[in-house]
């Protein structure tokens, strides 16, 4: 099951956004209104396939909730969605579940990342490439699977920040220079808020952060 998309829009308040689950698996990319492979590589294997036609019926459920209307966003050469003229959003997807949210107005900015809470089992390398020595020192500290939750926690936070609007212009690997403050919370659902610490000038500082669990999968939110 899904998390609730009321539950999702919460943690990016007090910005007014709409989100959408697609099941992958239940994704038919005959409902898009474009071809999948005129925007994925030939060689891209078939369940690339499905969570991308899964990603973007996601965005116009979304869109279709914000606005009335239906819009799907396309993709730019560096495989970033490109959103209709006065809506911002974000897209992401697990294996099998794809989640996209939306918000009006050309200056918004929102990225939404979704793992599988189960992924935590070891994701500390994984997390390591997006990490600063301060993160990184501070997962160490942690035990169990304290540590393995909160490494994917920093992972999706740090996804969703690079998928709001400004961190598109960088290469992933650049969130290295943005620290990410955060307590670990007693009980593994409740929502943790990471503070952004970020050079002057930098276009995540003035970002809101929140992550959560919800019915097995790690959300993250970033706004701005």
């Amino acid at each position: 099951m899904s998390p609730a998309p009321e539950a999702v829009a919460e943690l990016f308040r007090p910005f007014a956004v709409r989100v959408a689950f697609v099941p992958v698996a239940g994704a038919a990319a005959g409902d898009l209104p474009f071809r999948v492979d005129d925007f994925l590589s030939p060689q891209a294997v078939p369940r690339r396939r499905d969570s991308f036609a899964a990603g973007r019926l996601a965005a116009a459920r979304a869109t279709h909730d914000l606005t009335g209307r239906a819009l799907w966003p396309l993709r730019d050469a560096r495989g970033a969605p490109v959103w209709p003229p006065g809506v911002r959003g974000s897209i992401s997807h697990t294996g099998d579940l794809a989640v996209s949210v939306v918000a009006r107005g050309p200056d918004a900015a929102v990225g939404i990342d979704l793992e599988r809470a189960a992924r935590a089992a070891t994701p500390l390398a994984t997390a390591s490439w997006s990490c600063g020595p301060e993160e990184t020192r501070r997962l160490r500290a942690l035990r169990g699977s304290a540590r393995g939750l909160a490494a994917l926690r920093l992972l999706c936070a740090k996804e969703a920040l690079y998928k709001a609007g400004p961190a598109t212009r960088h290469a992933p690997s650049a969130l290295r220079s943005v620290h990410l403050e955060w307590t670990e919370p007693e009980h593994p659902g409740a929502v943790v808020p990471l503070t952004v610490r970020a050079r002057a000038g930098s276009p995540w500082s003035a970002f809101t952060v929140r992550t959560q669990v919800l019915n097995g999968y790690l959300v993250a939110a970033a706004a701005r």
